[in-house]
C-alpha cells in the first residue's frame, strides 16, 4: 500500500501507520521508518523528515531511534571512555570471536 511521508506500511497491510516517536519517513511508499541518529530524538508520531530529529541538549544523550534524551555521563574503564545512560554503559565491552564458553 503506498503511504504518505511520515507513514509506513508492512508488506500486505491494508492500512498505513504513522512512524512512531524516534523515527521518520521522508519518502512515500515506505515499508519501515528510519531511526533518528544517536544523539538526536523525536517525540512525535508521523515525522516526515530527518530535520525533525532534534539534537539532545548539552549533557544529555540518546540512542538511535529515541523519543527523548536522558542525562549522560562518561565512565572510564581500563583506560577506555564509555558514555552511560542513567548508569548503564551504552557501548558494549569488546567481545572475542568465537565467543568463549565457561563451565
Amino acid at each position: 500500500m503506498p503511504c504518505n511521508t511520515g507513514q509506513y506500511s508492512d508488506p500486505g497491510a491494508s492500512a498505513c501507520s504513522l512512524c512512531p516517536p524516534g523515527k521518520y519517513s521522508q519518502l512515500q511508499g515506505q515499508n519501515e521508518c528510519t531511526l533518528c541518529d544517536e544523539g538526536k530524538y523525536s517525540a512525535f508520531f508521523g515525522m516526515m523528515e530527518v530535520a525533525r530529529c532534534n539534537r539532545c541538549a548539552e549533557g544529555k544523550h540518546s540512542g538511535a531511534g529515541s523519543s527523548a534524551c536522558v542525562a549522560s555521563q562518561s565512565v572510564t574503564i581500563d583506560g577506555r571512555e564509555y558514555k552511560t545512560l542513567q548508569g548503564l554503559a551504552m557501548q558494549p565491552f569488546p567481545m572475542t570471536y568465537p565467543p568463549r564458553h565457561y563451565n
